[in-house]
């Protein structure tokens, strides 16, 4: 789904020039990052981990990479994803493949590798600083898919969890931000998996509903989130700083469970 955020962010060039150059984004982020005609620059991880409140919901991009097979869904692409070579060997499951959910005390071991894995299929890779805003204010919502044996990264997830203050009342709503399988592990249901277990996090923090965007010809992801139970809820015209529409998919938690 990302190669282009289904609707988050993307920086340039090296790491000095990410912090002066615009970071696209599609979430909140915190008062000390300048905002400028929907580009942000990123200040220091340092400055915005001590507590700043979030002020500003991001701008477009694609940003759920991975083609996930598994249910019928066939092989097609994500949002932002390079379509896999043809012809391109599947791997086989670790045995015990395990799904951890992430702590911060995780993250010198495994915030490059989630870097990496997600920016394999960006136009433009987030600055660093995207990734510790998410996990260091949602860090409980991110769930990896990691080899038991080498202790590999092989998919994650990362979300977030606010209030939504534009429904009256307002509702605690998830947004599911970016989503990355390997390709080599791709068609093994591990996707669907990754969802689900951010879903349930959700429900047991109380959200009320989880979003997210994807593009219209994306039909892959939308069959993986329709089949979850996300439905259809906007047309998003020219949403993606490409100019492609996008569609907004929304579940309902309340409802479900009451």
């Amino acid at each position: 789904m990302f190669a282009q955020l289904s609707g988050f962010f993307s920086p340039i060039e090296n790491e000095r020039k990410q912090l002066a150059q615009p970071l696209l984004v599609r979430a909140h982020v915190p008062r000390n990052i300048n905002i400028r005609t929907h580009r942000l620059t990123a200040t220091s991880y340092a400055e915005y981990s001590a507590g700043v409140p979030l002020t500003w919901r991001f701008g477009p991009r694609h940003n759920h990479v991975i083609s996930d097979s598994s249910n019928d869904i066939g092989g097609g692409n994500f949002t932002f994803f390079k379509q896999m070579a043809m012809g391109e060997r599947i791997a086989e499951l670790p045995p015990d493949l395990q799904y951890i959910q992430y702590e911060h005390s995780l993250e010198k071991q495994y915030l490059p590798a989630i870097r990496s894995l997600i920016s394999k299929d960006l136009s433009e890779p987030y600055s660093i600083y995207v990734y510790r805003y998410f996990l260091y204010h949602w860090g409980d919502l991110c769930f990896m898919a990691i080899d038991p044996k080498t202790s590999a990264l092989i998919g994650v997830v990362v979300n977030k969890l606010e209030i939504h203050q534009s429904h009256s009342p307002p509702t605690l709503r998830g947004y599911i931000a970016m989503l990355a399988v390997s390709s080599s592990y791709r068609g093994h249901g591990i996707a669907t998996t990754l969802v689900q277990k951010a879903i349930d996090a959700m429900i047991a923090r109380d959200a009320d509903e989880v979003i997210l965007e994807t593009e219209v010809s994306n039909t892959a992801a939308m069959k993986l989130y329709e089949r979850l139970g996300f439905l259809r809820s906007k047309k998003l015209h020219r949403y993606y700083l490409s100019g492609s529409t996008a569609y907004r998919l929304v579940l309902q938690l309340k409802s479900q469970l009451g």
